[in-house]
């Protein structure tokens, strides 16, 4: 199910002062939790539904690599009145909070124009995971936080004028109440995208066609920055989505991510993981904002937020559904 789409722009960011399931054993499992068990586990019981006459019929078990992988068929399992598509988009019911799908794949992380993205390296991300559509808005803030920090009021401008520390409570009050409803599977979170799942999924994932941008190489198509924004947030989705539907991730506000700050890619992981503890004051920051040229909102530019006690109107955050990081 769709929503209507919503509406989307480096000076430095700190220049800006349900139902649980008792299944028994052997029983086929129900739910997002275990449909993403059976991804991850080639569970044999996984039913693959007619979408028109609603017969449910036993499908053949698929490895993880599989499920993953570049071609699979849909599994479509109901969740009290919505429907997850395996490799689809997928949307928390009482939030109405819309996820893009974002097959695994390898890609050329980085950029040779500054000294800060480099070197260029190759990374492989093997695991699936879902990327917020949008940035998280003041509305989707507001219900899970019951408050809106933002300085540019309005329910589907982006969050903003948050720290890390708040983005990650966000997250985890959203991990527990999908995980108490049971749309949770084990090993699975909400959470900041980590640095390479941002950038992958930015530059479009497997679909990429190479923008310089998220999406185009036409900034004003894609992003609301310095020279279109007004000096103010926008809606979010009201710009050009990318390769991949992602929408905003070039522009409006720039996106914390997991990751500590780095100087340069040296010693960066090439699996996509987590890199740093979340021990450094120093955090990642991605895609431009309202407030940046479109040196800033290229897909390989980061910038650092070391603002950990007071938010700045210019950051903001999008949400992942992925692996627990470490």
């Amino acid at each position: 199910m769709e929503n209507t789409p919503r509406k989307k722009a480096n000076p430095k960011a700190n220049a800006v002062a349900g139902e649980k399931n008792s299944t028994p054993a052997n029983k086929a499992p129900r739910g997002f939790m275990q449909f993403l068990l059976n991804c991850f586990t080639g569970n044999k019981a996984v039913k693959k539904t007619n979408a028109v006459t609603g017969e449910r019929k036993p499908a053949s078990a698929k490895p993880p690599e599989a499920i993953a992988g570049q071609s699979v068929n849909a599994v479509e399992i109901e969740i009290k009145s919505m429907q997850v598509i395996e490799g689809r988009p997928w949307t928390i019911p009482d939030l109405n909070m819309q996820f893009v799908y974002v097959k695994p794949g390898t890609f050329s992380m980085g950029s040779n124009d500054f000294n800060g993205q480099k070197p260029v390296h190759q990374v492989t991300l093997r695991n699936c995971y879902w990327l917020g559509k949008y940035e998280v808005t003041q509305d989707e803030y507001q219900g899970i936080m019951g408050s809106n920090p933002s300085f540019f009021k309005g329910e589907k401008k982006p969050v903003e004028t948050v720290t890390w520390h708040e983005a990650v409570g966000f997250c985890q009050k959203l991990t527990g109440s999908e995980r108490a409803a049971g749309r949770l599977p084990d090993g699975y979170e909400y959470r900041l995208p980590t640095e390479a799942e941002w950038e992958f999924a930015a530059r479009g994932g497997t679909a990429s066609k190479g923008y310089e941008y998220s999406g185009s190489d036409n900034l004003d198509s894609v992003a609301w920055y310095k020279s279109n924004s007004g000096k103010e947030t926008h809606e979010v989705g009201i710009k050009s989505p990318n390769e991949l539907g992602i929408y905003d991730m070039s522009g409006n506000v720039l996106e914390l991510c997991m990751d500590d700050w780095h100087e340069n890619y040296d010693g960066a992981p090439s699996d996509g993981s987590r890199w740093g503890e979340g021990r450094c004051a120093k955090r990642v920051l991605r895609g431009g904002s309202w407030m940046f040229g479109p040196i800033y909102c290229r897909v390989a530019d980061r910038d650092l937020d070391n603002t950990d006690i007071v938010g700045v109107r210019i950051v903001g955050f999008r949400v992942a559904l992925a692996p627990c990081s470490k």
